[in-house]
């Protein structure tokens, strides 16, 4: 990560995996159906066949049938957030780390860092659809499955359901 450059004030956002696998599902159903997310057309099965498919504890292993009907969500989803700002030693390598659960305050600390005025309630990729409670939508299973997958980034960045 950026070598010879140990100078630079390095910053990432991360975000808690339960809200993050869910904000995927749903940029995936309107990928698929052409419609945004809304909680009529949420159906629990189709979100945790979604989780089994594209986890990377999935028991399917076509992954190019995937690919085709989603995207490029199979390639995101496996990382762990962990390994963009972590070496092989799982050493952070970044001096500051914001959460999107915290993003106004974050952005507000780096805009008095670097002196600059950051647009503190825009974001960037954000989408348009109304903003759920991820945890509405999760049943033991699929929590589980998450867990399971992200335990890494859950465990070193302390997040919880």
């Amino acid at each position: 990560m950026l070598r010879g450059r140990e100078d630079y004030f390095k910053f990432a956002f991360v975000r808690n995996p339960w809200d993050l696998a869910f904000s995927w599902y749903c940029s995936a159903f309107k990928i698929r159906t052409g419609k945004l997310f809304n909680s009529e057309n949420y159906n629990p099965n189709k979100f945790y066949r979604f989780l089994v498919k594209y986890l990377p504890f999935s028991p399917l292993k076509n992954i190019r049938s995937k690919f085709s009907k989603y995207g490029y969500f199979y390639i995101l989803m496996p990382r762990q957030q962990l390994d963009y700002v972590t070496d092989s030693q799982g050493d952070l390598k970044v001096d500051f780390l914001g959460r999107f659960e915290s993003y106004q305050e974050d952005i507000s600390f780096l805009s008095k860092k670097f002196c600059v005025d950051l647009p503190v309630d825009t974001r960037i990729n954000s989408s348009k659809s109304k903003r759920f409670n991820y945890k509405d939508f999760y049943d033991q299973s699929s929590y589980e499955l998450v867990l399971n997958c992200y335990r890494r980034d859950i465990e070193f960045l302390k997040y919880s359901f």
